[in-house]
């Protein structure tokens, strides 16, 4: 679905420990760009190369998002 806890709820599957669980959305026109900017700026916080998941915490990223202006 369009919305963000939709989202959360269909990537949440038997292959993690923890259900995911929506702590900030923004609506954007081109969402798929933006996410690619956001995860290049935040590349060297991966867990894995190949995986979209980050170790830093939550504050960062949202402070990075909303000091962009992506309009």
């Amino acid at each position: 679905g369009d919305l963000p806890e939709e989202r959360a709820e269909d990537i949440t599957s038997t292959g993690v420990l923890y259900d995911y669980k929506v702590e900030y959305s923004k609506k954007f026109k081109d969402a798929e760009n933006i996410e690619k900017q956001i995860h290049k700026h935040f590349d060297k916080f991966r867990v894995k190369k190949n995986k979209e998941f980050f170790t830093i915490k939550l504050e960062k990223i949202i402070e990075y998002i909303e000091s962009k202006d992506y309009n």
